[in-house]
């Protein structure tokens, strides 16, 4: 389940878009609306959503000027907006899509699927990781790689060495884990 909130300073465009999540959307999860960017600043961080649906076009503070006002933005970003020529912009900003309004229903399954692919990306560190899975089936070859032990095609030799995956994936060895990588293969 995903968490989104709504930050739109018309109230028809936060119901079209409300409704168009729950009836085509059900892995989302809405957690709140707001009707500006003060309102929206408190709302994400009162209740950490995964996705933020933001308006561009309101009055006192637009959607660009409320993000400047955030110290971390660890949420997906998606501008819901009636004009496009603010999509570069939204570009600088990390945007994770740029809907126009009336948010088009395939379009807007097209974005949560992509959220939903790269909430399989994770913020998490890889020490957490490495701590978290099984060592008896995973293994952390290199600071970026952790592999699971069953997919192993081959071990090609080298300082440290490579492993070949069986998807065709090469995987660095590190030179301090080589020793420990063949103990589990002797």
């Amino acid at each position: 389940m995903l968490t989104a909130i709504i930050i739109d300073d018309e109230k028809k465009g936060r119901v079209a878009l409300r409704e168009k999540l729950h009836d085509y959307c059900p892995e989302i999860e809405l957690l709140g609306e707001a009707a500006d960017g003060a309102e929206g600043l408190h709302l994400i961080q009162e209740q950490k959503p995964d996705i933020v649906f933001l308006d561009i076009e309101m009055p006192i503070m637009n959607g660009f000027e409320m993000l400047h006002q955030l110290p971390q933005k660890d949420f997906h970003l998606i501008f819901t907006t009636a004009y496009n020529q603010y999509a570069i912009k939204a570009i600088r900003y990390a945007a994770f899509d740029y809907l126009l309004k009336p948010v088009d229903i395939e379009e807007l399954k097209s974005a949560i699927q992509r959220v939903r692919e790269q909430s399989l990306l994770a913020s998490r560190t890889m020490k957490d990781f490495e701590e978290l899975l099984p060592a008896d089936i995973f293994f952390r070859t290199h600071h970026s790689y952790i592999i699971n032990l069953r997919y192993i095609k081959r071990y090609i030799r080298g300082e440290g060495g490579q492993i070949e995956l069986e998807n065709g994936a090469y995987v660095t060895v590190a030179r301090r884990k080589k020793d420990e990588l063949l103990k589990k293969f002797r």
